[in-house]
């Protein structure tokens, strides 16, 4: 018998060209400043940074007033004579609004952790920022010690 003929291999499609990338526009010169023969005062606020870490400092240490006055040690982890130290990290916005709570090392202990967190939690709002801190909102790291006396 004959063999049939083997088809011929399809031709591969040629590749489209890529479209040319469009040429950036000019950018319009920027137009001269007039000059003038009278001096012009500018105005600027100088806030020293001195005054802002000591406002930030002092807020900073109120809040963690604040929080501390919250902490309850959760009985059950009394009981259980569970101690350590948990780190939350949290964001405070310039109304004073806390969010963003999370736990940045354990205590060793989910009952304690749990307890940490709901203790900044707890605070919801504190106050607004001072006028020196001139920022939209602070993000802090605080250890809570739960330690049986």
């Amino acid at each position: 018998e004959p063999k049939p003929e083997p088809k011929p291999e399809p031709k591969p499609e040629p590749k489209p060209k890529p479209k040319p990338k469009p040429k950036p526009e000019p950018k319009p010169e920027p137009k001269p400043v007039a000059e003038t023969s009278e001096p012009v005062e500018l105005q600027s606020t100088t806030i020293s940074i001195e005054a802002t870490t000591a406002a930030t400092n002092n807020y900073r240490d109120s809040l963690r007033s604040a929080i501390e006055r919250q902490r309850r040690y959760p009985k059950r982890a009394s009981r259980k004579k569970q101690q350590g130290t948990a780190i939350v990290g949290f964001r405070i916005f310039a109304d004073g609004l806390i969010s963003d709570i999370t736990l940045l090392s354990s205590s060793g202990f989910k009952m304690l952790d749990k307890a940490a967190m709901e203790t900044v939690a707890k605070v919801g709002r504190f106050d607004a920022f001072p006028p020196e801190i001139n920022s939209n909102s602070l993000y802090l790291e605080l250890p809570i010690q739960f330690k049986l006396r």
